[in-house]
């Protein structure tokens, strides 16, 4: 498996960054000598099928790897619950934000159907309830009437429904791998990064 992981890099035009201090960068340099006790086997096979459906989300994207990038060509940053996305991917003037491990951040930071959960709290704080509503595709009532506090609690509920968790359980989510139709690095680094990458 670790053979078809790096053919597809190679069709990608990618390279992987690995973390060199992980048991998934030692399998990746040295597939058959990698050495396991029997609890970190288990570890092993999950993490090689993980970046393998990575790499196959990748190769359905079919795009080109816009973020990250150096002199030596594109690259894909693979860490542990990172907090920085694995690679942003430019196909037909649309981008499609990768992440691997997705990072720990309240989910609320990173963000909803495209939204930034964090522009919605501004926009309830600043009594825009009729933008809050049309971004979140909602009837304005719902958020309107009871100030700030009626209006975040209606954006903190939905982000938490739409992100499949329970309402009164986590606020955190990690899934394995993370695609969005938009571009997110981290929160509050959009902008910096369209000027970046200039369109």
């Amino acid at each position: 498996m670790i053979q078809r992981i790096k053919k597809m890099e190679n069709d990608l035009k990618i390279r992987l960054f690995i973390n060199r201090r992980t048991k998934l960068r030692e399998i990746y340099d040295n597939p058959y000598t990698a050495r396991f006790k029997l609890k970190n086997f288990k570890y092993g096979v999950r993490a090689v099928h993980e970046l393998y459906v990575l790499m196959l989300v990748g190769k359905a994207i079919n795009g080109e790897t816009v973020y990250h990038k150096s002199e030596k060509g594109a690259y894909w940053w693979l860490l542990h619950a990172q907090d920085i996305s694995t690679a942003i991917i430019k196909r037909n003037n649309e981008f499609y934000t990768v992440w691997y491990q997705f990072s720990l951040l309240d989910w609320n930071e990173i963000t909803i159907g495209g939204v930034d959960a964090n522009e919605l709290y501004r926009l309830c704080a600043e009594g825009k309830y009729d933008e809050v509503a049309a971004k979140l595709g909602i009837p304005v009532d719902e958020v309107q009437g009871g100030g700030f506090s009626k209006c975040a609690a209606k954006v903190a509920k939905l982000c938490r429904l739409r992100s499949g968790a329970k309402p009164e359980k986590t606020h955190h989510i990690k899934p394995d791998i993370v695609i969005l139709k938009a571009i997110t690095i981290i929160s509050g680094t959009y902008f910096r990064l369209r000027q970046k990458l200039s369109f």
